[in-house]
């Protein structure tokens, strides 16, 4: 079968049943052969918005709400067992460092108390790293994220098992062991690796798998997209102060609204790198580099 057959079926399902299929009769008009795969996307988006109001997926989004919640409780819970462990250990430490004395060894005390604080550690990353795994495994569906530039992450949830440590994970075997990225070079980097004649407007794959990388790349999300709100907080207040009229025009509420929601796009994506870096460091710091 076609895609020109497949269209024409949809085209008779639009009118026969109450789906959200758009009018294919344009589409229908060119010759069969020229048409492909792409003529289904229109189609798929709307048979998913119509699957979203469905009360299954519904009932499906309001349990996922629900578990996040016990799940997130769990996760303060156990950081506050560990941060209340830590405080017993490393409070009379550092009273039996001020209060020296003749028996006091200040090597043996340092020994001791960084391995106190290794151990600490090792605890908290795996407090996070169970903690993003339980959010991956109730999590409905997965979508990747996008920057105010266009550029998309793919940052795959992770499994039951760790990611190997870092010297396993230079080759970039597998998806899930590093962060992906589709799309232009920024204007402000700079690359060592790759000519200089290459062309930044090319769009291409960018891998991150370490998760000094992927913290380093999280705040340059973070920075640029403060610069981009400060840039249009200034403008929407130069324009406002131009214009007498304190009432908003629909263009201006519009643009508060794709503002609001690129903000919330960007906390978003820092969030998620900066989960899966604390997987990285975690499967780093017990295995091994």
């Amino acid at each position: 079968m076609s895609f020109y057959d497949i269209l024409c079926h949809l085209q008779q399902l639009r009118h026969k049943t109450g789906l959200n299929i758009p009018n294919l009769v344009n589409d229908l008009k060119v010759e069969p052969h020229t048409i492909n795969a792409d003529a289904l996307i229109p189609v798929m988006l709307g048979l998913i918005d119509d699957l979203l109001q469905t009360r299954a997926v519904r009932s499906e989004l309001d349990k996922f709400k629900t578990e996040m919640a016990d799940v997130r409780k769990g996760y303060y819970a156990a950081v506050k067992e560990e941060k209340e462990r830590w405080a017993g250990i490393r409070v009379p430490m550092m009273e039996e460092k001020k209060k020296g004395g003749p028996s006091y060894d200040a090597e043996k005390w340092k020994k001791k108390f960084e391995a106190a604080k290794a151990k600490h550690d090792a605890n908290e990353h795996a407090i996070k790293f169970d903690y993003v795994k339980n959010q991956a495994a109730i999590a409905p569906r997965y979508t990747p994220l996008v920057d105010k530039e266009g550029r998309t992450y793919y940052i795959h949830t992770p499994s039951t098992r760790k990611p190997p440590a870092k010297s396993s994970r230079d080759e970039f075997m597998k998806w899930t062991w590093f962060v992906a990225v589709w799309g232009k070079l920024p204007e402000d980097a700079k690359r060592i690796d790759i000519p200089s004649d290459v062309k930044k407007e090319e769009e291409g794959w960018w891998g991150f798998g370490e998760a000094a990388e992927c913290e380093l790349l999280a705040k340059w999300i973070q920075f640029k997209a403060e610069e981009a709100e400060e840039t249009e907080r200034a403008a929407s207040s130069k324009n406002s102060s131009d214009d007498d009229s304190s009432e908003l025009t629909e263009e201006e509420e519009d643009g508060d609204e794709d503002g609001d929601a690129r903000v919330a796009d960007s906390k978003r994506l820092v969030a998620a790198l900066l989960d899966f870096a604390d997987v990285l460091r975690y499967a780093d710091d017990t295995l091994g580099k």
